[in-house]
């Protein structure tokens, strides 16, 4: 029993470590961000605005395409920024603020 519970922990502060920015707690990680990008709907406007005669296989194999790129790119770019954060820059610990003043 107490096996499983240290499992649900780490699995929990896994979980939390991967979601949680490095750069700022209270936000999402953009390693996150980078794995959700899954369309580019501005492809689309682009492309009818500039008269593009694409047939719908090709949009949709354009926006795959620049999707996997771009989601990628911040997938690779939030892994090394928590890495850093993780192994090289260590975490301040928060001032106590019964301490007194010097």
């Amino acid at each position: 029993m107490e096996y499983n519970n240290r499992m649900k922990t780490m699995e929990s502060n896994f979980i939390n470590w991967l979601v949680t920015s490095s750069a700022n707690p209270d936000r999402v990680a953009l390693t996150v961000k980078g794995a959700l990008i899954a369309v580019i709907p501005t492809l689309i406007v682009v492309a009818q605005f500039l008269h593009w005669n694409w047939s719908q296989d090709q949009l949709a194999g354009a926006v795959e395409g620049i999707s996997a790129i771009v989601s990628g790119f911040l997938v690779i770019v939030g892994l090394a920024r928590k890495l850093f954060y993780t192994l090289v820059q260590a975490p301040v610990p928060p001032s106590d603020p019964s301490a007194p003043v010097a």
